[in-house]
């Protein structure tokens, strides 16, 4: 197999911190930054998802900060009943 090299430039910086959190996952961050590089070639949409939520998520969000089919409950056992589910012994007052 053929390969070839990237070069990217990164402050100091953030080269320190993407390789502290690359050693945190357990996986090196060349490994990390190969992956990223052929999903991205394979999946063009992976260069956005990661930084943008999708068009449902963004109207979900929209709607929650604006209060929108946003209910609140006393309790869990209120939550239960509206939507139909059984209260579990452990909640049941």
């Amino acid at each position: 197999m053929h390969t070839a090299t990237i070069s990217i430039e990164v402050t100091p910086a953030i080269k320190r911190a993407a390789a502290a959190n690359a050693k945190k996952s357990g996986i090196p961050l060349p490994a990390l930054l190969s992956y990223f590089v052929n999903r991205l070639a394979a999946e063009p949409e992976a260069a956005y998802e990661a930084h943008y939520p999708n068009e449902e998520t963004q109207a979900a969000i929209r709607d929650l900060e604006n209060g929108v089919g946003v209910s609140t409950y006393e309790n869990i056992e209120d939550l239960y009943r509206e939507v139909g589910w059984e209260i579990p012994k452990k909640h049941a007052r």
